[in-house]
């Protein structure tokens, strides 16, 4: 916007100056035989070729004196849109002169001054609007301005037209009506263009922000501007997001008079610009959460130089992607007595700035516990890193669980980098190992150097020694298989066996 009035008033500057340079009249003599030429691209990019163009005499404000007709033959009308037109021998003309084309497939009324009958005149909206503009002023004779000013503000039109049409990237199917009325809401409430009318005595009752406050309005008429609806429109302000997930933010209004409405949306991030649209919609990257809000910044005209202002900080917040583990090398399926099970796992995030931690979730092993990284395993354990290494060695020990089955959860998490809070990304591996054991049965030991075992019968009589016998080879003496006791007709006897497992010789088991 700042860019644009530094432009206006670079024109202002030039305008001014051709205003000062001459008071030469506005008046032209075309006589018989003249040339005049003319275009009409314009005019045909929103009518078609059914109408009429008369040269016309200007007597007053609001007075028009037919001259000629100038119509095209209707045979050239598709062939071209530069016509040359010769005046009859009888026809003449001289004063401020107009020409006017009343289209039968368009609402606006054409004109354009014939300032110069050297150039072809275009008829377009800019050159309409200059007409209307001096012609609807009560306070003052549309035959009293000089060439000169009717050339510099015809100059300003241009530009500003040109400027807004690229700001607001106006739609293609656009009419004439609504461009018409675009341009003049902004020329109506511009201040450097109301200035310029002031110098030349064109004067409106305008406040600091170009707002024409009373009749006579610029034109002819007064200026209404829109009104947001606010059922269709986001609330400015603070408005949250989440990576990944689309924002949408909706902008919408009706206007008094009935004119068009046009958008211009800026994202004050990038610079990027959206026109022509009642939603502006954002798509945040997997790395756009920040606590600093993004700006947005859109505006609703109706073409005044006053629209409708509105202002959101969009909070992203972050939109967590889990870790993933993979296999580094080892992890086998079983582990051998006394051997080492060995197992690498790496993992990566896809948020960069991520801190990963390993742990094992409810490890189920009897005995001996793993390690991570070289530490022995305890219970909250947790291991910071891209890369962790898993060890454990099973003893016989091990092997008195009832399944020959041990299973590693291994999991990592993902924290935050700079409040190191827990986030709700995870992944786990589940590794199940087949154990291989290497297991030799237990065998009876003597009890002191005589290998012999004692018993007490239930009578409780005097302790005497029990041969079972027992020689090098483990079996029982065939002279003497057992002790027959007379005393007793209940043979019961209560003795104690000790046996030994050379699989854990520092373990006695009852």
């Amino acid at each position: 916007m700042k860019q644009l009035a530094l432009v206006l008033l670079s024109a202002l500057v030039l305008a001014f100056m051709g205003c000062k340079s001459s008071g030469e009249s506005a008046s032209i003599v075309v006589p018989p035989g003249d040339l005049l030429m003319y275009k009409t691209d314009e005019f045909l990019k929103f009518a078609d070729t059914n109408y009429e163009i008369k040269l016309r005499k200007v007597t007053s404000n609001t007075g028009l004196e037919d001259v000629v007709n100038m119509t095209p033959d209707i045979s050239s009308l598709g062939l071209t849109t530069s016509f040359r037109f010769i005046m009859p021998k009888n026809v003449s003309v001289e004063g401020l002169v107009v020409i006017d084309i009343v289209s039968k497939s368009n609402s606006l009324n054409w004109k354009a001054l014939v300032l110069d009958t050297g150039v072809p005149i275009e008829i377009t909206v800019e050159n309409t609007l200059l007409y209307d503009l001096i012609a609807n002023y009560p306070d003052k004779s549309i035959l009293s301005y000089t060439r000169a000013e009717l050339l510099s503000l015809q100059a300003y039109i241009n530009t500003f037209s040109k400027q807004r049409r690229a700001l607001f990237d106006l739609p293609v199917d656009i009419k004439a009506v609504e461009l018409y009325k675009f341009i003049k809401n902004g020329l109506s409430s511009d201040l450097v263009f109301l200035g310029m009318l002031k110098d030349m005595g064109t004067t409106f009752d305008y406040d600091s922000t170009g707002v024409v406050l009373s009749s006579p309005y610029p034109f002819g008429s007064k200026n209404n501007l829109p009104l947001i609806e606010e059922s269709r429109t986001t609330p400015a302000g603070d408005f949250g997001g989440y990576e990944m997930v689309n924002v949408t933010l909706n902008m919408d209004a009706r206007d008094p008079d009935g004119d068009r409405l046009f958008q211009y949306w800026e994202f004050l991030e990038d610079g990027s610009i959206l026109n022509n649209s009642k939603s502006w919609s954002w798509l945040p990257s997997y790395e756009a959460s920040r606590t600093a809000p993004y700006k947005l910044r859109a505006f609703l005209s109706d073409g005044s130089m006053n629209p409708i202002q509105m202002d959101w900080n969009i909070l992203i917040a972050d939109n967590n992607r889990p870790p993933k583990l993979t296999v580094v090398s080892g992890c086998p399926t079983s582990v051998t007595e006394g051997q080492t099970w060995t197992c690498v796992v790496s993992s990566g995030d896809p948020d960069a700035d991520d801190v990963l931690k390993f742990s094992l979730l409810n490890p189920v092993y009897p005995f001996v516990a793993p390690k991570l990284n070289g530490v022995t395993y305890t219970a909250g354990t947790t291991v910071q890193g891209t890369v962790v290494t898993i060890e454990w060695t099973p003893t016989n020990r091990d092997f008195l669980k009832d399944s020959l089955l041990t299973t590693m959860q291994l999991a990592v998490s993902d924290y935050d980098h700079s409040t190191g809070i827990k986030k709700n990304g995870d992944d786990i591996k589940i590794f199940n190992i087949a154990m291989i054991g290497k297991n030799a049965p237990p065998v009876p030991v003597a009890d002191g150097a005589t290998g012999s075992y004692f018993t007490n019968d239930p009578s409780s009589g005097t302790p005497r020694e029990l041969d079972l016998g027992f020689g090098s080879t483990l079996t029982p003496s065939s002279s003497r298989p057992f002790d027959i006791d007379s005393r007793m007709k209940d043979k019961r006897f209560f003795f104690d066996v000790v046996v030994a497992d050379s699989d854990n010789v520092n373990e006695t088991v009852p």
